[in-house]
């Protein structure tokens, strides 16, 4: 039998006596004492030991240190001591421990004396687990992380990048903590972590885990509800997805043009019944937007609001389109926002999957007013750019929402005298209103393409219509600009991004052009 060196023997008689050790013999009963931990690991199989000594993991300590045996690996931490050998598992960071206790640095020189300080439930282990010592540990032995953690993480994600190379979800976690961080790989389709890595290096010296970094200084500063992307450019946020470098099917159709016409026998997914939200107040306007609807060869059904006295007018013009409609009649009040959120319901309860937002916007006060609202309608209603809208929706379940290149605009930058009104909601929401100023993004206009079901979190503020001031030709300040900044964060709250149409270059072109030059 292997025995381990006397003084190393006092190291985890320390372990044990701190009651870290959580294995159990076959009868159950714990195990006290050294000479017992020594007998038995020696014949545990290698899959086991994380049970006997859970901050060693034996392939990642293999492949740090070229120490294979399992006893050999235990002695060689007790010998080298903790701030020698900072990784005995990868997701245990001793370094983690150290920064946030430095006065017990002389403490942590010896493994007995970190053992004793982890037992005494003094410091924690790593940003990756609990900052709670002893909650870390259980969490280390039952093979979990901690929820904020795990909230990055997307083990399949893993899983499909490793392929061959990784088993369980637990062999994608323990690969990505010892390798794939250190190459720059993503934990999981939400987090960059090149860009992490820029921006912590505009702080400091560039990470050489941008994951673990990120983990870390969230634990620090105050860990972000939200996304770990501070800059305020198109790539650097979680929420929005670049048109440029988001794949879609090759085929320039994707879609059959109606159930009965096409290739069925090609697979070919039909075209979805589009819903278009549509909200008129001037008529002019809404004669090209019917217009442009009727000409293109989506399926699609209308929900029309209006005011009173527009009412007759509005219906005899639906009429002549040949369109399946709803009129309401609306009280003029919330601009384009109050009437959207009372014909909401309907469209969920009539069972349609997207929905096109459009409005007869106008914009008076604008010398371009035209050109602007001219340029939203070509963006969201061509047939290229409808039909690309779309496909992205049905091929990408976490893209909740399409916005038109040059008016997805930061909510920090635009978000005026808003803050008070923007701040409750999100309050409403669980969000943060400082998290959204640096990373929520938002469809200036309110004209985009939607998933309805992004659109719940909005739905359940429950606003109602008399919540909304009277018109007064306000050009800022009101509820309803209130709610066009968080229309697209409240879906982002439950993971559904924004696809910015035409692409970034293209949308800071267009930003520049209509909202002034980047800020």
């Amino acid at each position: 039998m292997t025995q381990l060196a006397k003084p190393h023997r006092a190291a985890v008689e320390a372990w044990l006596a701190s009651g870290l050790v959580a294995a159990h013999r076959a009868v159950g009963a714990p195990i006290y004492y050294v000479d017992e931990f020594i007998d038995l690991f020696v014949h545990v199989p290698p899959d086991r030991r994380a049970l006997l000594f859970p901050l060693i993991e034996p392939e990642h300590y293999a492949r740090l240190y070229g120490v294979t045996g399992a006893l050999e690996q235990l002695e060689d931490f007790l010998t080298a001591g903790p701030l020698a050998r900072k990784w005995p598992h990868p997701l245990v960071r001793l370094d983690f421990a150290l920064a946030l206790r430095p006065d017990l640095a002389r403490e942590m020189r010896t493994a007995a004396g970190l053992f004793a300080l982890i037992g005494d439930g003094v410091v924690a282990l790593s940003p990756w687990l609990s900052v709670h010592p002893r909650r870390a540990l259980a969490q280390l032995c039952d093979r979990q992380l901690d929820a904020c953690s795990a909230a990055w993480i997307d083990p399949q994600f893993l899983r499909r990048q490793y392929g061959d190379c990784v088993g369980s979800d637990w062999d994608a976690i323990l690969h990505y903590a010892s390798l794939g961080d250190a190459r720059g790989d993503w934990p999981s389709a939400s987090f960059n972590t090149h860009v992490w890595a820029e921006d912590a290096a505009l702080t400091g010296p560039l990470p050489l885990q941008p994951f673990a970094h990120f983990l870390w200084q969230g634990r620090i500063a105050g860990f972000p509800p939200l996304a770990p992307f501070l800059g305020s450019g198109l790539a650097a946020s979680a929420m929005l997805v670049d048109a440029d470098r988001h794949s879609l099917p090759s085929d320039r159709r994707f879609f059959q043009v109606t159930a009965q016409s096409g290739d069925a026998a090609s697979g070919a997914p039909t075209r979805p019944t589009l819903a278009v939200a549509l909200h008129i107040f001037y008529l002019d306007v809404s004669e090209a937007i019917l217009l442009r609807l009727a000409r293109t060869d989506w399926p699609m059904a209308l929900y029309v609001t209006t005011s009173a006295a527009l009412e007759d007018t509005v219906r005899a013009r639906l009429d002549a389109t040949g369109l399946p409609y709803a009129l309401s009649v609306v009280e003029n009040r919330g601009r384009d926002v109050a009437p959207f959120l009372t014909v909401l319901p309907r469209i969920v309860e009539d069972g349609h999957l997207f929905v096109l937002k459009l409005h007869t916007k106008k914009s008076s006060h604008r010398l371009d007013g035209d050109h602007w609202a001219n340029h939203l309608f070509d963006a969201l209603t061509s047939p290229d750019s409808l039909e690309a809208a779309i496909t992205a929706l049905v091929t990408t379940p976490d893209i909740g929402f399409v916005g038109p290149s040059g008016h997805v605009l930061p909510v920090g930058d635009f978000i005026g005298p808003n803050d008070a009104q923007v701040g409750r909601l999100l309050q409403r929401l669980g969000l943060r209103l400082d998290s959204c100023r640096l990373q929520g993004h938002f469809v200036a206009g309110t004209m985009l393409l939607a998933r309805v079901s992004a659109l719940a979190p909005l739905m359940s503020l429950g606003l109602r219509v008399e919540d909304f001031e009277r018109e007064a030709g306000q050009l800022d300040g009101t509820l309803a600009h209130a709610v066009e900044r968080i229309l697209a964060v409240s879906g982002w709250c439950v993971g559904q991004k924004l696809l910015v149409q035409g692409g970034g270059a293209e949308n800071l072109k267009n930003r520049s052009r209509f909202y002034g030059a980047p800020g």
